[in-house]
C-alpha cells in the first residue's frame, strides 16, 4: 500500500516487521521510479487480515530484477529482521549500492551490521523459548516479534518432541505436531503453561497456507559454513554458530556453546567442550571445572574478564546414565567438524598468548596427538604468531586424590603466572 505523508515523502505500508515480499516488489517500483531512498518513509502496518487463511493483497509488479549474489542474498534475508526502524531505508540504499557496482559479491558495513543485529535478536530469542528438553512446559510468553518466532519454527519443531504453543504481545503460533498456525497476540500477562496454549489454540485459526508468512524470509543462523572464516567480528561469528551442523553432536545437545571474553583479549584459553551446566547455561567454563579455573585465574592475578574463553568443541557430548548426563571424550571427528570456529575465533581475537587446557584442546590447535606431560609449560610458536602453552584441563584437578590435588594445583597457577608474564615481554 502506497500513500503520502505531511513531508511529502511516499509512504509505503508494510504487512510485517520483515515483510520481505512487500518491501522487495515495492523497492522494485521505486528503482524503476528514480524514487531515492530518503524520499520514502516505510511503515509497518498489519491489516486487517494478516492472519487469516489464503490472504491475498495487491503487490506492484515491476520488471525490475536484482542480480545479488547468495552472500547478499542471504544477508539482506537476515538483515530486514533487525530491530531497526531504519532497516527498509538502509536496504533500499544498499540495493541501489549493489545495482551501481554491478556485482553482488561484497557487502557493506551496514548491511553486515543489520544482519548481525539480527543474529543476535534471533538468538536471544531462542535462547529464551529453549528450556532444556523434557523440561519445557507446553506453552510459554516471549516478547519476540512476529517474524522472529515465526523464523524460529523449524527450529523448535526440530528440538520439540510433543506440541507446543508460543505467545506473544502481538502473535501467538501452535504446533500441533502435525501443522504450524498463527494468530494475533495477546498482551496479557497469563504465565500458566496449560492457560497459555488454551488461549494460543484459539487464537491460531489461520493455516500454514497464509500468503503473509509463507515468503517469510529464512533467518539463517549459520548462514553459509563455509564463510565462517570471513565473519567480520565476534558478534557476527557467535550469531552464525546456533545452528551448526557439521556433526552429530547438536542432535543431542541443548545448544551451541560459543566463547566468550573481550574481543581483543591478549590471553585466550582453549578447553576441550562444555560440560553439563555448560549446555544448560550456553556459556563456557561455568561449572565445576571453571569456578576452579576462576579460583586458580584469581591466584594467579589474571582477571577473568580480560581474557576470551573458549572450547575446540561447541557441544557437550555425553552418555546418559539414567538422569544423569556422563561426560564423554569428543572425538577426532568432532574436533575437526569445529576447527573452522576456532580457526574464527582466534584469527578475530588474535590473541599474544593461548593456552591449551588438555589434550584435546591441544590437538585442536596444534593439529597433532599431544602428550601433555611432554608438551607442558614449554613456549610454542604457532602459525599465526602468537605463543601456545599446554596445561592441564581444570576437571583433571577435580578428580586428582588428595594430597596430589594440592601440588597439582600449585604447578596448575604456575603455568597460568607463566603464561600472563609471556603478555608483558
Amino acid at each position: 500500500m502506497v500513500s503520502d505523508d505531511p513531508q511529502n515523502k511516499r509512504c509505503i505500508l508494510l504487512a510485517h516487521d520483515a515483510d520481505l515480499a512487500g518491501w522487495r516488489a515495492h523497492v522494485r517500483r521505486l528503482i524503476a521510479d528514480g524514487t531515492p531512498p530518503e524520499a520514502v518513509q516505510w511503515q509497518v502496518v498489519p491489516p486487517a487480515d494478516l492472519y487469516a487463511p489464503r490472504a491475498e493483497r495487491d503487490l506492484p509488479d515491476t520488471p525490475v530484477s536484482f542480480k545479488l549474489s547468495r552472500r547478499v542474498a542471504h544477508m539482506l534475508m537476515a538483515a530486514i529482521h533487525a530491530p531497526d526502524p531504519e532497516r527498509f531505508q538502509i536496504l533500499h540504499r544498499e540495493i541501489l549500492k549493489t545495482l551501481r557496482r554491478d556485482s553482488g559479491a561484497t557487502t557493506s558495513d551496514a548491511l553486515e551490521t543489520l544482519a548481525a543485529t539480527a543474529r543476535a535478536a534471533a538468538l536471544d530469542a531462542r535462547d529464551k523459548l529453549d528450556p532444556p528438553p523434557g523440561k519445557s512446559p507446553a506453552g510459554w510468553r516471549s516478547d519476540a516479534s512476529p517474524a522472529v518466532l515465526r523464523a524460529q519454527a523449524p527450529f523448535m519443531m526440530a528440538r520439540r518432541t510433543g506440541p507446543w504453543a508460543l505467545l506473544s504481545p502481538d502473535a501467538a503460533m501452535v504446533w500441533d505436531g502435525h501443522a504450524l498456525r498463527f494468530g494475533s497476540g495477546d498482551a496479557s500477562a497469563e504465565t500458566d503453561p496449560q492457560v497459555i496454549w488454551d488461549r494460543t489454540d484459539a487464537l491460531c485459526k489461520a493455516g500454514p497456507d497464509n500468503e503473509y508468512w509463507t515468503e517469510l524470509p529464512v533467518l539463517d543462523l549459520n548462514c553459509d559454513v563455509t564463510s565462517v572464516l570471513e565473519a567480520p567480528s565476534l558478534a557476527d561469528l557467535r550469531s552464525r554458530a546456533p545452528d551448526c551442523r557439521e556433526c552429530a553432536l547438536w542432535k543431542p545437545a541443548n545448544r551451541t556453546v560459543f566463547g566468550e571474553g573481550k574481543a581483543d583479549a591478549r590471553l585466550m584459553f582453549v578447553g576441550e567442550q562444555p560440560g553439563d551446566q555448560e549446555d544448560l547455561a550456553g556459556r563456557p567454563f561455568v561449572g565445576p571445572a571453571g569456578q576452579l579455573l576462576g579460583r586458580c585465574l584469581d591466584a594467579a592475578g589474571i582477571a577473568r574478564e580480560d581474557a576470551y574463553v573458549t572450547n575446540a568443541v561447541k557441544h557437550f557430548r555425553f552418555v546418559p546414565r539414567g538422569p544423569r548426563r556422563i561426560h564423554e571424550k569428543p572425538g577426532v571427528e568432532h574436533i575437526d567438524a569445529c576447527a573452522r570456529w576456532l580457526a574464527a575465533e582466534r584469527h578475530l581475537v588474535q590473541p599474544k598468548v593461548l593456552v591449551m587446557l588438555g589434550a584435546s584442546a591441544a590437538q585442536a590447535v596444534l593439529g597433532r596427538p599431544v602428550t601433555i606431560s611432554r608438551q607442558r609449560s614449554q613456549p610454542i610458536m604457532l602459525d599465526d604468531g602468537s605463543r601456545g602453552l599446554v596445561t592441564t584441563h581444570p576437571s583433571y584437578l577435580l578428580r586428582v586424590p588428595e594430597p596430589a590435588k594440592a601440588r597439582e594445583t600449585a604447578r596448575f597457577i604456575e603455568d597460568l603466572k607463566l603464561a600472563a608474564s609471556w603478555i608483558a615481554e
